[in-house]
């Protein structure tokens, strides 16, 4: 697994203030993920704003877990395929 960073520069500034606001919530939220608590990061992100990307991606993994049992193997690692 590799770190990925958001670039913010490019974003609106209303949208970047509001993602540096909330980068505590969405790092909670991460975890709880990493943790295979996906009910809980599923939780977290629905309280971020849905212009949020990252947020956005993570949610629609959460729902996707939710619908079906974790591997026995979770390693918490989110795979991103495409750019």
């Amino acid at each position: 697994p590799i770190d990925v960073y958001e670039l913010l520069q490019g974003e609106p500034t209303e949208l970047r203030e509001l993602k540096r606001a909330q980068r505590e919530a969405f790092t909670a939220a991460v975890r709880c993920f990493q943790r295979g608590e996906i009910g809980a990061a599923r939780s977290r992100l629905a309280a971020l704003d849905p212009r949020d990307g990252p947020a956005r991606l993570y949610a629609a993994q959460c729902d996707h877990w939710l619908a079906q049992a974790l591997p026995t193997d979770w390693c918490g690692v989110l795979e991103i395929a495409t750019k």
